[in-house]
């Protein structure tokens, strides 16, 4: 058997280079997204206008539907949470609670969360699952 020299991850396959042979082969690998992020000031918009939302200490959700196969996701953490170093962790922390989650996520929706001031700066994935949950349950956009 041989060894493996090479290995070039790409968005659709896995590449591998065997050691003495030239052939390349490729392994159908499909790398899924878990959920698309909403980017554009513009679609955040739409949401915010919507004016379906509930909030609890830490964080504000705004629902919309979307008229898609699939749901959407935008975080909106601002300078007033904290330095650069907070609001990336944060943020990381909704985007890890929404990916380990995502199957119960009902499909079409736009899910805006805001995250406001009062959070600490050692907050604890577990606060931000049961803060983002109660509020998942209370707009009915988990199953």
């Amino acid at each position: 058997m041989a060894s493996v020299s090479v290995c070039v991850l790409k968005a659709d396959a896995v590449f591998y280079r065997e050691g003495g042979a030239e052939a390349v082969r490729c392994l159908a690998l499909r790398v899924e997204k878990f959920m698309e992020s909403i980017k554009k000031s513009a679609d955040f918009q739409l949401v915010y206008n919507h004016r379906r939302s509930v909030a609890n200490r830490l964080l504000v959700l705004y629902v919309r539907e979307n008229g898609l196969s699939y749901s959407r996701l935008g975080i909106s953490v601002s300078r007033k949470v904290g330095k650069a170093v907070k609001r990336n962790r944060v943020r990381r922390l909704i985007k890890e609670q929404v990916r380990i989650n995502e199957a119960l996520f009902k499909p079409g929706y736009d899910l805006v969360t805001v995250v406001r001031a009062a959070v600490p700066d050692d907050v604890s994935f577990r606060q931000i699952e049961r803060s983002l949950f109660d509020l998942l349950g209370r707009q009915k956009v988990i199953e």
